[in-house]
């Protein structure tokens, strides 16, 4: 599903601040594949996000490239994975994977806010 920079604002800046690109998508699923080192120039760069009750928190994952450079990650419904991916030296934007069951929705935030507009 694709997603404006309006409706993610807060979790990019949170994730990847210097980011100017415009493709954003949003992936619901329970776990994610990752190549963190690739190789011929593709490659995705990881950062999780969780919200701390005020603002949007990030990391990255606690094992080096070397150490973990590719395979599965199972996502936490209580953060959102920002994966940064580039293909043959390409940037394709930032994906948002999201766990089903999270109850963090970026691509609704919008919608959200315009009903309560609509309701006032």
């Amino acid at each position: 599903m694709k997603a404006t920079k309006k409706e993610i604002k807060d979790i990019l800046q949170a994730t990847f601040p210097k980011y100017a690109g415009r493709k954003f998508n949003i992936d619901f699923s329970t776990r994610i594949w990752v190549d963190r080192i690739g190789g011929g120039g593709s490659r995705d760069e990881v950062c999780i996000a969780g919200h701390d009750g005020t603002k949007w928190v990030s990391k990255y994952p606690e094992a080096s490239r070397l150490d973990a450079p590719c395979g599965y990650i199972e996502i936490d419904p209580r953060f959102i994975y920002a994966v940064h991916s580039f293909f043959c030296g390409t940037d394709c934007g930032i994906t948002f994977h999201i766990h089903p069951e999270s109850k963090y929705k970026p691509s609704m935030i919008a919608q959200v806010k315009e009903e309560e507009n609509d309701k006032m």
